[in-house]
């Protein structure tokens, strides 16, 4: 089966270019911390809790992700978004084999957070909080 992404939309007006300022994995969850392109504006994705997997790849080095995408949505579907959910996603499909009988694929999703260097991948049993500073 093919992972199925889809662009996410948790906020309206979400900047389409984000870039990671930093990643804090600590007592209070996980937080992930962007900026736009100018700097003007912060972006705080927090997962509150903690966290069933995280990943951080360099964006140029998940090339056939990026050739997928692009022969079954075309370019701009990837390039022009930050956000994504995976469905089918093969990430998931190596956690749960790793933990038997535990979890079950509907329990977690895959929240995907691209930038222009980073792609960084987060399995979770709930959804982070988002609040964006102007």
């Amino acid at each position: 089966m093919k992972e199925v992404w889809e662009r996410w939309e948790p906020v309206e007006d979400f900047p389409e270019t984000i870039y990671l300022e930093s990643l804090v994995d600590g007592k209070n969850g996980l937080t992930l911390v962007f900026e736009t392109e100018d700097s003007n504006t912060k972006i705080i994705i927090n997962f509150d809790s903690h966290v069933l997997s995280y990943k951080n790849t360099d964006e140029g080095d998940i090339f056939e992700t990026w050739r997928n995408l692009s022969k079954n949505f075309g370019d701009e579907f990837y390039t022009k978004w930050a956000l994504f959910k995976v469905r089918k996603s093969s990430y998931l499909k190596w956690f749960l084999r790793g933990t038997p009988g535990k979890w079950s694929e509907k329990d977690i999703e895959h929240f995907v957070f691209k930038t222009p260097a980073d792609v960084i991948e987060v399995l979770s049993n709930y959804s982070p909080t988002i609040e964006i500073q102007v």
